[in-house]
């Protein structure tokens, strides 16, 4: 099995707390990998390092494809959007990482497939926390990434909605790598191929 990632050593503190402490995995390059373990252990810091977003303070990472640097997609718990309507958002998504602007037409596809393609002209900022986290994962995953970091984005969606999502994360896990914090036991045990545990910044 390829590896997508190796972790070594790596240590985060912020104001003089230590939020992750010598973590050292290694992450495979096929299927789900799920992050999991209490408020604060150190889950979200964990996944941004992995995404480049933050550095750790200490300790290396390797990424062993170039791809996974070229496009990949974050879904944060609590998503971050231009003050702009949900398409606009989803245009600028689609501008940004230089795909064609036709393929607006499969954002359109997954908001009739969520049901909520009514919202197509809606302020995005002003929707409902759940609404939100639906249309932050469809402008995800309308730009093909190679690697998708998803920060529990079921957590504010009735369980209608969280079967679809969880429906289309293990459709996409057979093309692209899927790392995934989540706190549902359910949620793990149905989509996890391997599962990070970490309590109080290290791992168990």
């Amino acid at each position: 099995m390829n590896k997508c990632y190796q972790l070594k050593d790596i240590q985060l503190h912020l104001n003089k707390k230590i939020i992750l402490d010598k973590i050292n995995l290694d992450v495979n390059e096929e299927g789900i990998t799920m992050i999991e373990g209490h408020n604060g252990a150190g889950k979200t810091s964990l996944l941004k390092i992995m995404a480049n977003l933050i550095k750790p303070t200490n300790g290396s990472m390797k990424i062993y494809n170039k791809k996974y640097y070229e496009k990949s997609s974050f879904v944060f718990q609590k998503p971050i959007f231009l003050n702009r309507s949900v398409i606009s958002n989803l245009k600028y998504a689609l501008a940004c990482n230089n795909c064609p602007m036709h393929d607006i037409n499969i954002a359109i596809d997954y908001l009739h497939h969520f049901n909520l393609i009514h919202l197509l002209k809606s302020q995005a900022k002003v929707l409902s926390i759940g609404e939100q986290q639906i249309i932050s994962f469809i402008r995800a995953i309308i730009i093909n990434p190679h690697i998708l970091y998803l920060d529990e984005p079921t957590s504010n969606l009735d369980l209608n909605f969280t079967k679809l999502i969880e429906s289309e994360i293990l459709d996409l896990s057979k093309k692209i790598k899927v790392i995934m914090i989540s706190q549902s036991k359910e949620q793990i045990n149905l989509l996890q191929n391997h599962l990070i545990t970490l309590n109080s910044g290290k791992l168990t």
